[in-house]
């Protein structure tokens, strides 16, 4: 039977001893300099919260196209449905079902003056990732000036499409908590 005794030198036991302490000071920072995120939202603003619907759109016979709007304000989040109706032929598409159809958002807002900003995603109607190719698919982003604030009301433009003042009326307040 053979006996093999292999020798380890000083230099590599002081190597192996260096890595070690290496390997525990990568892993020391790394648990200690990692925290996680506190699960708090943003309270957004007061006014906003609850469930918001667009009131009746002036002429809204005589245009070729409009939507309205069915926002829920919680916290810093919104959810935005989008009623859209249109006259413009859209020949052979089954997606817009004669003229009307309804698209989902979800997001989060912010304020920045008299401008209520919105970036979000259109989603599905449970508002989940939007998987279908109908409609609008990817981001959205909208800037809705609010020319005036009362009790349960708002008027808003968007600062971006045209001139079109609209009214939503709140049907639900709620607090963030």
């Amino acid at each position: 039977m053979v006996n093999l005794h292999i020798q380890i030198s000083d230099k590599q036991k002081i190597k192996n001893i260096n890595t070690i302490k290496l390997t525990c000071c990568f892993c020391l920072v790394f648990v200690f300099a990692c925290t996680f995120n506190p699960n708090k939202r943003n309270p957004g603003a007061q006014y906003l919260q609850g469930q918001w619907q667009q009131d009746s759109i002036n002429l809204d016979t005589g245009l070729v196209e409009y939507k309205k709007r069915q926002f829920k304000f919680t916290c810093d989040s919104f959810y935005l449905v989008l009623h859209n109706f249109s006259k413009a032929y859209f020949a052979g598409d089954t997606c817009y079902k004669n003229g009307r159809w309804t698209e989902f958002v979800k997001g989060v807002y912010s304020l920045s003056g008299d401008t209520i900003v919105l970036k979000g995603a259109y989603t599905s109607p449970v508002f989940k990732l939007k998987k279908s190719r109908c409609y609008t698919t990817g981001s959205f982003d909208e800037r809705l000036i609010y020319q005036s604030n009362y009790d349960s009301v708002l008027v808003l433009k968007s600062a971006v499409a045209g001139k079109m003042v609209f009214k939503i009326l709140n049907k639900q307040h709620q607090v963030c908590f």
